[in-house]
């Protein structure tokens, strides 16, 4: 079965919960695509908190595609420098202090922060 997408052009953002998946969904794709990074499951329950808010504002702001589109690439940008702090740590493993370290330096990152 195809999900629908959250939004389209011209259309807010839609639902909450096929938003959270789109946004996790490019997170995931970054570190696949960073050769396949991991993730502990405290740091990806703060993650997916930090997805879920700005997930909350974009409906809230009854977001247009274009923003849920921005939204994507920040998270990928989250989930790229996440990849890089872990690398200058020697490590494949992306930790709490990781997802910190990297949210400290990227906020505000709208809409998540």
């Amino acid at each position: 079965m195809v999900m629908p997408m959250p939004a389209s052009p011209g259309q807010p953002a839609g639902k909450l919960d096929p938003l959270i998946e789109r946004l996790w969904r490019a997170f995931r794709e970054q570190l696949v695509a960073a050769g396949g990074f991991s993730i502990t499951p405290p740091c990806e329950e703060y993650v997916r908190r930090f997805i879920t808010d700005g997930a909350r504002k974009l409906i809230k702001s009854h977001a247009e595609h274009h923003q849920v589109v921005e939204a994507e690439e920040n998270i990928r940008n989250l989930a790229r420098q996440m990849v890089e702090e872990a690398r200058s740590e020697n490590t494949r493993i992306l930790s709490e202090s990781v997802f910190f370290t990297v949210k400290s330096r990227l906020c505000p990152l709208w809409p998540f922060c």
